[in-house]
């Protein structure tokens, strides 16, 4: 019978029993004071603000950057904003914002996908190290 011998190199890592990053708030303030509240679209409103969008849609940067954006602000203060499903609708909901709204929004976007991106690193590490703390000898 043959034995397996396993060398630890370092301690196995201790379990993470921190709490996981607090999600972002979805109510920023923009350069004007104005708060506003950001809702995250489902699949069918982003499929129809691009039918919407019509021969525009395959603008990227337009869509990525004031479309898209404008339409995810679901209250200005205490006003309620609609989600977009005609042209005129996208080109009222980015009037109603203007750069500071947008700009406001924006660094949201940015800081989500920032955190997103820091999560699922910190998970990558977490796996990598298990499986670099036990290593087999031979």
């Amino acid at each position: 019978m043959n034995a397996r011998v396993t060398l630890h190199d370092t301690p196995p890592d201790a379990p993470d029993y921190s709490a996981p990053a607090a999600p972002l708030s979805n109510v920023v303030t923009d350069s004007k004071g104005r708060r506003l509240t950001i809702r995250e679209p489902d699949l069918l409103q982003e499929s129809r603000l691009i039918r919407a969008l019509g021969e525009h849609a395959g603008n990227t940067n337009y869509v990525m950057v004031y479309c898209m954006p404008a339409a995810m602000v679901a209250r200005i203060d205490d006003v309620e904003r609609i989600f977009p499903s005609t042209q005129l609708e996208v080109d009222a909901a980015i009037q109603a914002l203007g750069r500071e709204g947008l700009s406001a929004v924006m660094e949201y976007i940015a800081a989500l996908s920032k955190q997103k991106q820091d999560s699922t690193a910190d998970a990558i590490k977490k796996s990598a190290g298990m499986a670099d703390s036990v290593r087999p000898v031979g």
